[in-house]
């Protein structure tokens, strides 16, 4: 079940890098996906989504000028 890149002659000292995007169980279904996301990972982006928005939304209502207080 080799492509044509089983049947290369690669020179000595060639090293060949993998990275695994996906595996596959019998069923068909992904065991393991970089590509998508499982219901913990999908909240935790919800959590930094919203913290983002609120920080952006923090950042606008602070202006620096109008706060300063005077310290002598």
């Amino acid at each position: 079940m080799l492509t044509d890149w089983g049947k290369v002659d690669s020179p000595e000292g060639a090293i060949f890098a993998v990275a695994v995007e996906r595996i596959d169980g019998a069923d068909g279904k992904a065991i393991l996906s970089v590509n998508e996301f499982d219901g913990r990972e999908q909240k935790r982006l919800l959590e930094l989504k919203k913290s983002i928005i609120s920080t952006k939304t923090l950042n606008k209502s602070f202006s620096p000028t109008a706060n300063v207080v005077a310290e002598f």
